[in-house]
């Protein structure tokens, strides 16, 4: 996504091989100072499913996208990606804004085909985190219904 790494990642030159216990202790080292909030943090949520997203998003940070994988990370959120990319109103000037940060370049999509009357700057990615577009597995286009 064009990002610097982050400074905590684990970095594997140090090692020749990424043992378990190598990484786990990594992972230690990097919660270690600030044991407390993070336990906080934990204790506030209230589902299992969140504290489980807590400590993979925790383990995806430390250690890296090798080692453990994001729910997202599968075929049909590739799949909506590359859908969502073809949304794009055409290619000329006009339909990208430079946004002066990193070399970033967003592109007018057009999301009426999901029920958003509206045209907006942004890439897949940003689309697929601010509207509610569903990974159908049945490959059908779903708007997900608050509930």
């Amino acid at each position: 996504m064009g990002m610097d790494p982050e400074p905590y990642r684990f970095q594997p030159s140090s090692v020749v091989k990424n043992s378990t216990d190598t990484l786990v202790r990594h992972a230690e080292e990097v919660v270690a100072g600030a044991y407390p909030s993070w336990q906080w943090l934990y204790e506030k949520l209230e589902t299992g499913d969140s504290r489980n997203m807590l400590l993979t998003v925790l383990a995806y940070r430390t250690i890296g996208w090798k080692h453990v994988e994001m729910p997202l990370d599968t075929p049909a959120f590739w799949a909506k990606l590359d859908e969502l990319s073809d949304l794009q109103i055409g290619r000329t000037a006009t339909d990208s804004l430079e946004t002066g940060v990193n070399g970033i370049v967003l592109s007018r999509f057009e999301l009426e085909r999901y029920g958003f009357d509206i045209e907006i700057f942004s890439d897949a990615f940003g689309i697929f985190n601010e509207f509610p577009i569903s990974l159908s597995q049945s490959g059908r286009h779903h708007r997900l219904q608050a509930g």
